[in-house]
């Protein structure tokens, strides 16, 4: 069986890319278990609710279920905590690698 190791992170974002994050982390969670993904372990580096980054260990043919969610996604949205800022688009991102277990 295949062990691949998938890492959601913001990098250096704010509280709103790493809220983002979270959101993200619980999106893919539910898609593996729908898809028969096993999912070994989940570390959080930082906050639970507002990590800086996620990984999870998976079993199985991760890359051909969950490929389409590979890369770079967008936040569009104008933060309540920035009103005198005009920033409203925040990105995070999802790798895969295989996992040497």
């Amino acid at each position: 069986m295949k062990h691949q190791r998938i890492t959601i992170t913001a990098g250096t974002g704010p509280l709103e890319v790493r809220k983002f994050v979270a959101h993200l982390a619980r999106r893919l969670e539910r898609r593996c278990r729908s898809t028969d993904i096993e999912i070994s372990s989940t570390t959080f580096f930082g906050d639970e609710s507002a990590p800086k980054s996620v990984t999870f260990h998976v079993q199985g043919d991760a890359k051909a279920k969950l490929g389409d969610e590979l890369g770079s996604h967008v936040l569009l949205w104008r933060s309540s905590n920035r009103s005198r800022r005009s920033r409203k688009r925040w990105f995070a991102s999802i790798s895969m690698s295989e996992d040497l277990q």
